[in-house]
């Protein structure tokens, strides 16, 4: 009997946290009017329609929602303290979901956008460090990695992109990561380890056209020229009229000097698509 109670007890309280935490058409709909005040530049009557919003309905199911149109009519007001602590309610409140990971990447977008770039660095240290394992940590390590792969510093951006897969290998990020890796492994000439994440993703998927593409391009730059040939004769037998990797093979003979075989692979293309432009 007692744990019977106790089971009642549990459930009224899951149902009244979901009640509250219910959207309701007034909400809604006041929402819907501050959004209109924002959409026509109205960005302070807007945010004290938000903050009321939030004031009378602080359970509200919109309060994420809230928080990021309230940070971006601060970002047009220019106060960009207030729109950076509205991202990081909803990151506290719960840094593992979707929300607080979109709101991560946000963050950054204003550090990004403001050239606060020692900022970017600081705070996706910081999130990383606060809420460890979590979508928000995820985020946070994935935009300072792409932060420094859009500077062209490659080791740093192989380090956090490393790290990056070590800790979240389930991500839906992980594929972008993972060809970025690939990437500027190759233009590090770091052939072995470009190898064995292109072996993994081959292991899943034999036929990825992509990464067979970028194993082709690693044996041409250690001059295995026949080894990227067969895999190219391979492709186009899945595809015969992939003119990107006619492109390719012409790139190959003449890097070997080889310029009639060279010539003839790009007449090919002209052939299957007349109307492509190189």
């Amino acid at each position: 009997m007692h744990r019977l109670f106790l089971c009642f007890i549990l459930i009224n309280i899951i149902f009244v946290m979901s009640v509250s935490a219910q959207i309701n058409s007034k909400d809604m709909q006041v929402f819907t009017d501050a959004e209109s005040l924002q959409m026509q530049g109205n960005y302070s009557e807007a945010l004290s329609m938000y903050e009321k919003l939030l004031k009378d309905s602080p359970n509200t199911g919109l309060k994420d929602e809230i928080l990021i149109q309230m940070a971006a009519c601060y970002l047009q007001l220019g106060d960009d303290d207030s729109a950076i602590k509205c991202y990081l309610k909803i990151i506290s409140a719960d840094p593992n979901s979707p929300n607080a990971a979109n709101a991560v990447s946000l963050l950054m977008n204003v550090y990004m956008q403001r050239y606060q770039f020692d900022d970017l660095i600081a705070m996706s240290n910081q999130i990383n460090k606060q809420y460890p394992g979590t979508e928000s940590s995820a985020m946070a390590i994935y935009r300072l990695a792409s932060y420094y792969y859009s500077k062209g510093e490659n080791k740093k951006a192989i380090k956090e992109y490393e790290g990056f897969l070590e800790q979240f290998p389930k991500s839906t990020l992980r594929s972008i990561v993972f060809n970025r890796l690939i990437y500027l492994y190759i233009a590090e000439s770091m052939f072995k380890e470009a190898e064995e994440k292109i072996a993994i993703n081959l292991s899943e998927n034999p036929d990825n056209t992509y990464m067979l593409n970028q194993m082709a391009l690693i044996y041409r730059k250690q001059g295995k020229y026949d080894s990227a040939m067969d895999l190219y004769q391979k492709l186009l037998r899945s595809n015969p009229k992939d003119i990107e990797i006619y492109e390719e093979m012409g790139k190959l003979y003449a890097e070997k000097g080889e310029k009639d075989k060279a010539l003839e692979q790009w007449y090919k293309i002209i052939e299957i698509s007349p109307k492509q432009y190189y």
